[in-house]
């Protein structure tokens, strides 16, 4: 019989990770079609579904583009269906370009092509962004490269938008409408949100033809990808560091926004690069993909103040499993606790983020999951049973300091994966143990307002 392996499997490695990522990106699947290269210009990019549309008569004549004005997101609902009306917005090319328009225009080479399609590389959404290339995709949605001219300023800001079409070919009606339901509900959740560790939207779009939301582009990778290079755990003060940033961002979600995320996992901690205070390159933590968040209500423990006015709108919370832009339900099964894997009707508790905390924690330190088999099942009872190995967290003990560091998050680690829910931490504990200590301690720390 196979034991428990404490590695991850090649398979798990090269799945695809978040769609913000650079660094993750997917390769591109038979069905997107993209303009030739020769047809992109000089534009330096470094990286990243079908029916047939109207599209611009010229790139900065968008008056036949037939999804349509852009609109507010969250303003009276359409039909999903792609319209072939043709718009009234008014053309910009007789009232001088705007500075994506000027930026958009490198990209044409002077060449008769295909008219493009409204999510095609090159094209323009609204008045300032441009879209790029595509560096991931979902069942239904597709992220690329944007860029975005500052008015005032000139310069070219790169971004991530993620695109979801009102209608994919080859997908019934029904799926459709539950897809933009779902869809509706995470960007209702994600726009609401604002903190320093959590990936924060720059524009939402909507047309007829899809939903473009812009944020921005994580060029550092994920905790999935850092772990992936350093199989037996990071540095204890870089593992420490980002356990604090994600308890920030938990802590954030869970007492200031009430929302639970459902879906804590290190594809879904991306690495932001940036320069530290004495000069050095640094990173810092970002929570993204509310795909299954949800508000927590007076019935689990909180007063949510959930934007729906009318419940009815509300889409039913998701059960166990992933965002629709994640990976397989195998994926976030280690990441799962035993409440969650009994449930017939899903969990929306804080206490099932703890618990994917603490399989984060377990995983900076150790370099693998706690919670893995090339088994389902063992994977499942061990989890129900709390069974992990504790003495991995432990390791060779360098010093005295390293013993006592080891001791403390292992401390952590226990708390939150306590199988009995009623005595499982709290984010506030986490912020509150020895081993996280210094940082909530330090009080020129902008994450430590929290406090106050």
């Amino acid at each position: 019989m196979h034991t428990a392996d404490n590695s991850l499997s090649a398979s798990e490695l090269e799945r695809p990770t978040s769609l913000t990522s650079v660094s993750t990106a997917s390769p591109v699947i038979e069905e997107i079609r993209t303009p030739p290269e020769n047809s992109r210009g000089g534009i330096p990019s470094p990286i990243c579904v079908s029916s047939p549309v109207h599209t611009f008569a010229s790139l900065d004549d968008r008056s036949s583009w037939s999804g349509g004005a852009v609109t507010p997101f969250g303003s009276k609902p359409r039909g999903h269906r792609v319209s072939t009306r043709h718009s009234s917005r008014r053309s910009t090319a007789s009232s001088g370009k705007s500075p994506a328009s000027m930026f958009l225009s490198m990209w044409s080479a002077g060449n008769e092509e295909p008219a493009p399609q409204p999510d095609d590389e090159g094209q323009m959404v609204g008045t300032d962004y441009v879209l790029g290339k595509q560096i991931g995709f979902g069942g239904f949605s597709t992220v690329k490269e944007a860029y975005k001219v500052e008015e005032h300023s000139g310069e070219t800001k790169r971004l991530a938008v993620k695109i979801v079409r009102k209608l994919v070919s080859g997908k019934s009606e029904k799926e459709n409408d539950e897809v933009q339901a779902e869809f509706d509900h995470e960007v209702r959740v994600w726009r609401y949100l604002n903190h320093s560790h959590v990936l924060t939207l720059d524009a939402v779009y909507e047309t007829d033809y899809a939903t473009f939301c812009f944020t921005k582009l994580a060029i550092g990778g994920t905790l999935f990808d850092l772990i992936r290079q350093n199989r037996s755990g990071l540095n204890m003060k870089i593992a420490k560091k980002y356990a604090y940033q994600l308890a920030c961002a938990l802590r954030y979600l869970h007492e200031d926004a009430h929302v639970v995320h459902r879906d804590i996992k290190l594809e879904n901690c991306l690495l932001d690069p940036v320069e530290g205070l004495d000069g050095a390159k640094t990173s810092n933590l970002v929570l993204c993909d509310f795909g299954m968040a949800e508000w927590m209500t007076t019935d689990n423990g909180g007063v949510s103040p959930d934007p729906y006015e009318d419940a009815a709108d509300r889409p039913p919370p998701k059960t166990m499993g992933p965002a629709g832009s994640s990976t397989s339900v195998a994926g976030s099964l280690e990441y799962a606790s035993p409440e969650l894997l009994l449930s017939t009707n899903g969990v929306i508790e804080p206490s099932v983020d703890i618990w994917a905390f603490g399989v984060i924690a377990y995983t900076v330190v150790v370099g693998s999951r706690p919670f893995q088999d090339s088994f389902t099942p063992r994977i499942q009872s061990h989890i129900i049973s709390g069974s992990w190995n504790k003495q991995a967290v432990l390791g060779e003990q360098i010093d005295s300091h390293d013993r006592q560091d080891r001791e403390d998050v292992l401390e952590l680690i226990k708390g939150c994966l306590e199988v009995n829910v009623k005595k499982r931490w709290t984010i506030s504990d986490v912020l509150s143990s020895r081993w996280l200590r210094d940082f909530s301690l330090n009080e020129d720390d902008p994450d430590c307002a929290w406090r106050l």
